[in-house]
């Protein structure tokens, strides 16, 4: 199947109604525009992921904190856990405190 020239193909936002309003939303732009919206959604999706580490790591160190007296190592555990650090450094940094 050949290539439809550019002049005839319709450009913008429409929605595919057989995939319904949600999953059937279709960008149709030209490539130099169409890498300025991937580059832009992988931003977003990088923020996105970035914060999301942070939820579990909060959701840890509340269920870790009952309000007892703990020791240092405890309290280093948590100093850690609240200062919300990438996968790879919490990894290791938890490694070096066991």
């Amino acid at each position: 199947m050949g290539q439809v020239p550019a002049q005839v193909v319709k450009k913008g936002l429409w929605v595919d109604v057989e995939k319904g309003p949600i999953t059937g939303k279709t960008i149709i732009t030209d490539t130099s525009t169409g890498n300025i919206v991937i580059a832009i959604l992988i931003v977003r999706t990088g923020f996105g992921i970035a914060h999301l580490w942070s939820i579990p790591l909060f959701g840890i160190h509340q269920i870790r904190a009952n309000g007892q007296a703990q020791d240092a190592l405890f309290r280093q555990q948590q100093a850690l856990l609240r200062t919300q650090p990438p996968p790879g450094s919490l990894l290791m940094d938890w490694l070096k405190l066991v």
